[in-house]
């Protein structure tokens, strides 16, 4: 199998997104979910279906449950074989500020966004040879806002990992990370907060799901790149404070 690619966080949204894109790229896949058993067995028989030449594995964990997660990968390659790149997308949006922050918060913000993805990573590069990791941060990573005041720390550690691995790793990994704006409105939101803040990035205009995976793929095509930060967000980092 020459080609796959473990994604966290597969089901919905941007991971569902990437999941396709990646399969019409010629890559088998390793869909990971969290409570989606369901939708992820969906998407391997409807992308099975479409491409029968590809092999297409659902695999449960919650990344929150981090102390546990590098023997889950270790695990994982068992039962499947070792991917050529992982892409850490999973992610919770939990709101609050720094003073109503709780421990049990925080430690499942940092665990979903970069203890797990750190302690998966860690597993890769002793599981194989050379391989790639992208990261999906945060365009906020460059700002201080503290609406979500752990969902955000969780993100610049995550960002941090990315810049950091990129060097001890190399040069047969390579770690890069994608921060998207405003690509779809939080899970329960209202959409005028989703639409005010479209209209407050630079360019005015809702970041597309094609740009997201645009970027994916040039990460993956440009073997010159790594320990980089893509923002794909309207210029939306260019304004936060």
């Amino acid at each position: 199998m020459n080609k796959l690619a473990f994604i966290t966080g597969s089901t919905k949204r941007i991971g569902k997104h990437l999941a396709e894109v990646l399969a019409k790229n010629g890559y088998s896949l390793i869909l990971h979910y969290n409570t989606s058993d369901l939708k992820a067995r969906i998407l391997a028989r409807d992308l099975e279906i479409s491409f029968p030449q590809q092999h297409f594995y659902t695999s449960g964990f919650d990344l929150s449950n981090w102390k546990l997660s590098g023997a889950y990968f270790r695990n994982l390659v068992k039962k499947f074989p070792v991917p050529n790149l992982i892409i850490h997308n999973a992610s919770e949006y939990l709101s609050g500020k720094m003073r109503e922050t709780s421990i049990e918060m925080m430690e499942k913000m940092m665990g979903i966004h970069f203890f797990s993805p750190f302690f998966i990573s860690q597993e890769f590069v002793k599981l194989t040879d050379r391989g790639e990791v992208i990261a999906i941060v945060d365009a906020q990573v460059v700002g201080n806002d503290t609406s979500h005041a752990a969902y955000l720390a969780s993100k610049k550690s995550l960002t941090d990992f990315i810049k950091m691995s990129a060097v001890e790793w190399a040069p047969n990994f390579r770690v890069n990370g994608i921060a998207p704006g405003p690509v779809l409105p939080p899970e329960n939101s209202e959409s005028e907060y989703f639409n005010q803040v479209v209209n407050n990035t630079p360019l005015k205009s809702q970041v597309s799901l094609e740009s997201i995976s645009s970027a994916v793929l040039y990460l993956i095509n440009n073997k010159s790149v790594t320990g980089q930060i893509m923002f794909c967000d309207s210029g939306q980092h260019l304004i936060q404070k």
